[in-house]
């Protein structure tokens, strides 16, 4: 991917400031890649989105970045390749029913959203998912594996282990 954003984390705990900037050089050779292959991944249930609709979720995405500046936020860009409009009801199908409407990675910077016959409608789900980008993020370097894992996704917190989602449900109010 030619085209270099920012990254889009705003915290990396533990490790070297080289392993710091490792993470970094990496997550900017992988992203572009790793949207191509989503894309192509889910390319039959992409949404064909009109004029109107482009300028519906750049307004959005504006709005987003306002209050997220309003209330102390570091907005990053999300740009469009990153950026998945779906038909409806696509996401349940793809995810077996856990999934619908809308959904964001944190780590590859992704929003998924469907987009329906309700303008109003879609634009909330995509304001949603776009919030949930916007709120702190953290990563953690796990010395042992010698990987980087998400740690902190809003008020979320991911243990150590891996196996306790902390707060969770508050996430979603």
């Amino acid at each position: 991917m030619k085209k270099e954003f920012e990254f889009p984390f705003h915290r990396t705990i533990g490790g070297s400031e080289e392993q710091h900037q490792e993470i970094k050089k990496q997550w900017h050779e992988s992203v572009g890649e790793i949207w191509d292959f989503k894309r192509k991944d889910i390319s039959k249930y992409e949404q064909k989105i009109t004029p109107e609709d482009q300028e519906i979720m750049e307004d959005v995405q504006t709005y987003v970045h306002e209050i997220a500046l309003k209330y102390g936020g570091d907005p990053k860009i999300l740009p469009k390749e990153s950026m998945f409009v779906l038909r409806l009801d696509s996401l349940s199908e793809i995810s077996n029913g856990e999934i619908e409407n809308g959904c964001c990675n944190y780590f590859d910077r992704i929003i998924a959203v469907e987009w329906g016959s309700s303008k109003i409608r879609s634009a909330a789900i995509l304001a949603h998912e776009m919030f949930h980008l916007e709120s702190f993020s953290s990563l953690r370097m796990n010395q042992e594996k010698n990987k980087v894992l998400p740690y902190r996704m809003g008020i979320s917190l991911h243990s150590k282990d891996k196996k306790r989602y902390i707060f969770k449900v508050l996430k979603r109010l």
